[in-house]
């Protein structure tokens, strides 16, 4: 059985543990500070693996089965094997274009407390982008193991006929992004908005005003 999705995407998703980004977002001149990491415990809950229940070896340390779908090949297949496989296919190729999302300028953090759309997702910002086609979302939450940092919770793509999961949220100006190499300690500057001087927003945790 042809394995190249799951392997391109867990191959893509690996870069990601060496790369961190710290976005400023503002509204109504306050600014929040968000520093992005990548862990392999949370490449299983983005590729939608805690949806293949026909497989109980899923029930494992999730770094652990990260690391065996890496270097075992009957352990792919079997996992491609799943009578659910291929309800979670989209989201695997998602995961694979997750860093080019990242680096896009076009995308939408968006937040309010007050919508409770994710009832079962504990989310701090949501992460829009859009193409002819699809929505694309990846929702973002603090890590309470690490203080000021966040981690990417679940990753889908809707077509934009149906349901779109970012209405009613508050939307934020991205105003600066920096990708950093956690190896090198280089960092590249992506984007910084004409109308972004520092000195001019006051830092803020999130709200929904």
């Amino acid at each position: 059985m042809d394995n190249n999705d799951l392997l391109k995407s867990l191959s893509a998703y690996k870069k990601l543990l060496d790369v961190s980004y710290h976005f400023v977002i503002g509204r109504k001149n306050r600014s929040v500070d968000i520093r992005l990491y990548f862990t392999k415990n949370n490449f299983f809950h983005l590729s939608g693996l805690q949806y293949l229940d026909d497989l109980p070896e899923l029930n494992n340390d999730r770094e652990k089965i990260f690391n065996r779908i890496e270097c075992d090949e009957d352990f792919q297949d079997h996992i491609l094997m799943s009578r659910n496989y291929l309800k979670i296919k989209e989201r695997i190729n998602f995961v694979s274009l997750l860093e080019s999302f990242l680096d896009s300028n076009k995308t939408v953090f968006k937040f309010n407390n007050r919508t409770n759309t994710f009832s079962l997702i504990e989310v701090d910002y949501i992460l829009k982008n859009s193409d002819e086609i699809k929505n694309m979302y990846v929702f973002i939450s603090k890590d309470n193991k690490r203080p000021d940092t966040y981690f990417c919770r679940s990753a889908f793509t809707r077509d934009r006929s149906q349901k779109d999961y970012a209405e009613q949220h508050i939307s934020y100006t991205l105003l600066y992004k920096e990708k950093t190499d956690l190896t090198t300690h280089e960092s590249q500057v992506l984007y910084v908005s004409p109308s972004y001087k520092k000195e001019s927003y006051k830092n803020k945790q999130h709200t929904d005003e």
